[in-house]
């Protein structure tokens, strides 16, 4: 009796050690950069940060034209005038810096705003997907160091097919 528990519960244990370790891989980078709506938030993000590089050009242009008039007449200004201009020079590079921290800020604020709701559908199609396979985990063959793993295993294209990507 005591046997045939043992044998039982090694037979359990097996089975359950074997599906605990059932696993499936993806190129997670490939399969979302695939998504239509990712290529359309790439050009959005473009069109938005090609705004803030105008303006941040253009504040940049302003400094050095205003940097280059002061050393050209540094010479002959007297010094209430050239302390005006270095107030007048630091305050402009202070807009400056100013300006790329909150354009950085709103920049990432964008990214986030286009991309967050496609990570989420991404991760939506990966988890129902996931679960069809009865896989317990998915590892990205891109980020995890995963030398070796069994193609059948593979569920990129499935995940493709879930999110309705063609070709």
């Amino acid at each position: 009796m005591k046997k045939t528990s043992f044998t039982l519960l090694a037979i359990l244990l097996f089975v359950f050690a074997t599906n605990a370790q059932k696993v499936g891989y993806i190129d997670g980078d490939k399969v979302f950069l695939k998504m239509a709506e990712v290529k359309k938030a790439d050009s959005t993000l473009k069109l938005f940060i090609a705004d803030y590089e105008n303006y941040a050009k253009k504040l940049n242009d302003e400094y050095t034209l205003k940097v280059n008039e002061f050393k050209e007449k540094e010479a002959t200004m007297s010094e209430l005038v050239k302390k005006s201009e270095v107030e007048s020079i630091n305050a402009l590079n202070e807009k400056i810096k100013k300006y790329q921290i909150s354009a950085q800020e709103e920049i990432n604020k964008k990214r986030t705003e286009l991309y967050q709701p496609l990570v989420e559908k991404f991760n939506a199609a990966l988890k129902k997907v996931a679960e069809k396979k009865g896989l317990r985990g998915v590892l990205d063959t891109n980020k995890s160091g995963v030398l070796y793993y069994n193609p059948a295993d593979e569920v990129s294209k499935l995940v493709e097919a879930e999110l309705g990507i063609k070709g």
